[in-house]
């Protein structure tokens, strides 16, 4: 990434961004569970903003869908969508999650809202077989990036690596290679408190890393390409 676009990715995270939260009820001594973006709740670590664009703007390709699991309130896919929107990508974003409550049902219609133009928001579960068919029907023809972060990530990852594409991309979120690296790198340094996944409970048949591996995972996400 040139200076040039990363000064402009930081002033555009300044602007649209607010304050890092701990959910009420939280011992303080954790790290921070989830910021704001046009005033909803994205469950990520902030750095995700930068290592997120990073990401996108060095594939070697525009991919046709985004397919997100776990929408949560929505703000890490009106992040991913305004993306898209200033890269000029014609993407089109499909995020599921059956578990629109009134929790975050006002949060995930005001991103739909926002982001019709691009996003589909599917009230279903992604283990459904009905959902897992008419996926892989979308994206058959269409490189396709996966964001995985559902209620159970290595299930997600499992699954969708099996109608996953060669080139196409499954990241999962919550993850750290192992463990260990995960309480020594990330926990005790205050970065970020969930691992649900760690490489050993993923099927990596046909699955390697990818050559953002290392920067995605600083924020817990594993960074994955379907190579055959």
């Amino acid at each position: 990434m040139n200076k040039e676009n990363k000064f402009n990715i930081d002033e555009w995270f300044k602007k649209e961004s607010q304050s890092f939260f701990r959910t009420k009820g939280i011992y303080p001594f954790l790290p921070k569970e989830y910021f704001l973006y046009k005033k909803t709740k994205v469950s990520q670590h902030p750095d995700i903003f930068n290592k997120l664009w990073l990401f996108l703007t060095t594939l070697e390709f525009i991919p046709g869908y985004i397919i997100e699991t776990g929408t949560s309130y929505g703000g890490l896919t009106w992040i991913i969508s305004d993306m898209c929107d200033s890269l000029k990508w014609n993407t089109k974003i499909i995020t599921i999650d059956p578990f629109k409550t009134e929790r975050n049902n006002k949060e995930i219609d005001y991103m739909i809202e926002n982001c019709k133009h691009r996003v589909e928001y599917w009230e279903k579960n992604a283990w459904d077989e009905e959902v897992i068919k008419k996926i892989k029907n979308l994206t058959n023809d269409k490189l396709t990036l996966f964001f995985l972060d559902g209620g159970d990530k290595p299930k997600d990852f499992n699954i969708y690596k099996n109608i996953a594409k060669k080139n196409d991309r499954l990241l999962v979120h919550d993850f750290a290679k192992n463990k260990e690296y995960f309480t020594k790198n990330i926990f005790e340094k205050n970065i970020w408190m969930w691992n649900d996944a760690v490489e050993e409970d993923l099927s990596l048949d046909y699955i390697i890393r990818d050559n953002m591996f290392n920067e995605l995972e600083s924020v817990c996400w594993g960074t994955y390409i379907k190579n055959e």
